[in-house]
């Protein structure tokens, strides 16, 4: 899947197929995290959804490296404002980079809305090296779905990508599935969090985000 950002720079998201839809969907948001400064976060998908860092971070060449610390993350805003309340697709694609230390849960995104969410994050006692990542779409509000990495080492670049097709939910890791599942719900969009749970004050990611994609 080649993706073709706003400024015209194409790169690419994975080097096969992911799914067996025709196309990704709507390209909701992009952040490379070489664009900008202090701490605005630029939206490369031309849509405008710019986010705002807080607390502990650094950038470091094209990431964002986060202490772990309570309050550090990026608040890319509420996507409903120029879009729809809820869809029947979602893609998530993220690079990053678990540093390892900690063993409690760790956001790379999260949105929540009462009893629904969605997120990446790892599992409470899968947080230090290695460390998992889960996908999860439902949360407490059924129909839920939840994939969970195998063990993965700290301190190395990972790809995850997450996508739902209305009928099934699958995560990949570096271009390789893990499982899928079937799951047959809307999924609702709004406030979205990087690097925290939907509380910014928790759930803290001590690692780097190098990119993060948002489709529907």
């Amino acid at each position: 899947i080649t993706v073709i950002s706003a400024d015209g720079e194409q790169s690419v998201l994975v080097q096969r197929e992911v799914d067996d839809r025709k196309e990704v969907g709507d390209f909701i948001a992009y952040y490379s995290f070489d664009r900008g400064s202090g701490d605005t976060v630029v939206d490369r998908s031309g849509n405008g959804n710019d986010g705002t860092a807080d607390g502990g971070y650094s950038r470091t060449g094209s990431c964002m490296d986060f202490d772990g610390t309570s309050g550090s993350h990026v608040d890319i805003g509420d996507l409903t404002l120029d879009g729809p309340d809820s869809v029947d697709e979602l893609t998530v694609a993220i690079t990053y980079q678990h540093d390892g230390t900690g063993s409690g849960i760790q956001n790379l995104i999260e949105h929540q809305d009462s009893r629904f969410a969605w997120y990446i994050e790892t599992p409470r006692d899968r947080g230090g090296d290695p460390h998992q990542m889960k996908f999860n779409i439902g949360w407490t509000d059924p129909p839920i779905a939840e994939i969970s990495t195998p063990d993965t080492p700290a301190q190395e670049t990972q790809v995850l990508v997450g996508t739902y097709d209305g009928e099934q939910m699958a995560l990949y890791r570096n271009g390789e599935q893990i499982d899928r599942k079937a799951l047959d719900r809307e999924v609702q969009l709004g406030q979205v969090i990087l690097a925290a749970d939907s509380n910014p004050s928790i759930q803290n990611l001590d690692g780097q985000l190098c990119e993060v994609r948002l489709y529907y």
